[in-house]
């Protein structure tokens, strides 16, 4: 019989100092194939190789081994994981916002695969190589007893850099705060309230981001509920906004039907007069929103929806609001503003309403009817222009109405598979559109001729609106908006920049439009800037609907004594100041810089007095 060659055996010394400079290599390659040394030095990456370490010498042989090990690869699964979906969404992204976006992820696999790098796999092999070369060490049976008091202090020396390590990130931390600026310009607040996970991500590193997401989203939430009286006051003295004066286009549309798209990943891009003319027109013939800003949150389209809906930001603290938060109250709606006013008021999507909770949400904020594909009839992944010819002959246009549809064409992914994997129609319709798109711009990259050609569904839905209450004799009753949820997500930076170029009209994939049309009006730009909130109080303006201010947090577009607002993550903009998030820097002041940074600040702390409205559901008091 054949007997089985032993493992090699070293010294218990040498096989625990392979052990831990094997593992500590493995976690500096990690962190440095995906992030950039950060602003702070990456004391925490260095916190937790010796976190690691630590379980290595005070844990005995194989336990060493699968402890370090499985470190190494749930760390990389985790940097690798927050990269990826980095380069889809350019956000970074909470473990509880990802364990809600599971349904999603799972629909769009494609996608998510065509982002992964050959460096992913490279790393993941290589991982895999290294792990069943430890797995043949082995070290040699212990010789004395002054060789065990040994690991106790080595594990000791592990924890005591582990501490210093992080003291000096805090330390660091807590000198920042001594600045010329104010706190909400500071590190410290950036740190303590997450505002933009991709900017704290940027400075303080993978590892901090994922320290600040456990104390946020699992450690601190009951100790928020002690602090419900403070907050209250909080977001009272953030609310108080002068009310809504009238303006020269207040009541412009009151009585009027609407139709409102929130288009899936409409960018200018998609807005062409040949590719998509009926929304070329509509945008040049009607109230086009030139500095609006549709912001990329942790949600995706279900932020969009919370925002457009509510005129009130979403939590950022790792949840998706229209889930968390769907029984709370929400005295001012979209739904709720046209049902006061004698309006039908119905949601659609050909999607499932469950999906982000849709059924639940919507029915709370004032929607007598959400109409999905249960209701409408086609498949899943079914065009928006299919869709579209079933929902206009559903309206009830016996009375005022307001329809709120929630489109789906755009969405990713922007394979050649996305195009025929549907019914007959809308894999006919695609083909179509595909071959105009081939057609005016053959040098494109393929995934944004697939992006073009799906999108220019919601062009072939609205003509066909326009068509329908046309022949009905209604179109000058009809009043359309439109909409993007947020640019179109996965394209590197560099098609998007060649995209830019390559297009007649030189627009671009991440800028989102808003613009409002009705046979009544003529063409006009606004060039303030304007963001989602903004959208529900400049409707209500332009229909006569009163709405608290102490209820919102946007503001009227057409008001003039409005500055305007537009966060996209990297900048706020106003009127009156462009600052700068990265660089911390105001340019464009048309005021003194004290003004811009007293009006920036209120800004600043948007996210922060969403989270606690939500929170502690304000407005059920």
């Amino acid at each position: 019989m054949k007997m089985k060659k032993p493992k090699p055996a070293v010294s218990p010394l040498a096989y625990k100092l392979i052990l831990s400079v094997g593992i500590t290599l493995l976690l500096i390659s990690i962190h440095y194939s995906y992030f950039s040394p950060a602003g702070y030095g990456d004391w925490m990456l260095g916190a937790l190789a010796a976190l690691v370490n630590s379980l290595i010498w005070g844990l005995r042989a194989p336990w060493d081994k699968l402890a370090g090990g499985l470190c190494a690869l749930l760390y990389f699964l985790y940097i690798a994981g927050q990269s990826l979906y980095y380069r889809l969404f350019g956000q970074y992204i909470f473990l509880s916002t990802a364990v809600g976006l599971r349904s999603e992820a799972t629909q769009n696999l494609g996608a998510g695969f065509s982002a992964v790098l050959p460096q992913d796999w490279r790393f993941l092999i290589a991982l895999i190589v290294i792990f069943l070369l430890l797995t043949q060490l082995r070290p040699q049976p212990k010789q004395d007893a002054a060789r065990r008091n040994k690991p106790v202090r080595s594990v000791l020396v592990c924890l005591s850099l582990c501490l210093v390590c992080s003291f000096i990130f805090y330390g660091k931390l807590r000198g920042a705060e001594a600045d010329e600026f104010y706190y909400t310009y500071s590190d410290q607040y950036l740190y303590d309230h997450v505002s933009s996970p991709r900017q704290f991500v940027e400075l303080f590193g993978p590892e901090a981001f994922f320290l600040r997401d456990l104390k946020l989203n699992q450690l601190e939430p009951l100790r928020f509920r002690s602090q419900k009286r403070q907050a209250q006051e909080e977001i009272a003295a953030y609310l108080q906004s002068p009310p809504a004066q009238p303006n020269a286009q207040t009541g412009l549309f009151k009585g009027k039907n609407l139709i409102f798209f929130e288009a899936e990943s409409l960018t200018q891009a998609v807005i062409d007069p040949v590719l998509t003319p009926t929304l070329f027109r509509l945008q040049q013939e009607g109230y086009d929103f030139t500095n609006y800003t549709a912001p990329l949150l942790q949600g995706s389209t279900s932020d969009a929806d919370f925002m457009l809906n509510l005129s009130l930001m979403p939590n950022n603290e790792g949840v998706i609001a229209m889930q968390q938060y769907a029984r709370n109250t929400y005295p001012v709606s979209l739904a709720k503003g046209f049902a006061g006013q004698g309006y039908s008021a119905v949601a659609a999507h050909n999607g499932t309403k469950e999906f982000y909770n849709r059924d639940q949400f919507y029915a709370q904020i004032g929607y007598e009817d959400f109409w999905d594909l249960g209701v409408l009839g086609p498949e899943y992944g079914t065009s928006d222009a299919v869709c579209m010819e079933i929902i206009e002959w559903m309206i009830d246009d016996s009375q005022p109405f307001f329809l709120y549809n929630i489109t789906y064409s755009g969405h990713q992914g922007y394979e050649q598979s996305d195009l025929t994997d549907h019914n007959e129609a809308t894999a006919r319709e695609y083909a179509a559109s595909y071959a105009k798109v081939n057609q005016r711009y053959p040098q494109l990259d393929e995934q944004v001729k697939v992006y073009l050609a799906k999108s220019m569904s919601l062009d072939l839905a609205v003509a066909s609106v326009i068509d329908h209450f046309q022949q009905k004799g209604t179109l000058d009753q009809l009043v359309i908006a439109i909409a993007g949820d947020h640019r179109a997500k996965g394209f590197s930076q560099a098609v998007i920049e060649e995209t830019s170029e390559q297009l007649a009209s030189h627009s671009s994939l991440e800028d989102v439009p808003f613009f409002l049309w009705s046979p009544s009006i003529e063409g006009q730009t606004i060039e303030k800037p304007g963001t989602d909130i903004d959208v529900l109080p400049t409707l209500f303006n332009l229909f006569a609907i009163d709405v608290a201010p102490e209820w919102i947090m946007g503001h009227d577009l057409l008001d003039p004594r409005y500055p305007g607002y537009a966060d996209d993550d990297h900048q706020i903009l106003t009127d009156n100041y462009r600052y700068d998030k990265q660089t911390r820097e105001f340019s464009e002041l048309n005021v003194p810089l004290e003004q811009a940074m007293e009006e920036n600040e209120h800004w600043l702390r948007i996210h922060e007095i969403a989270n606690l409205i939500l929170k502690y559901d304000y407005f059920a008091e």
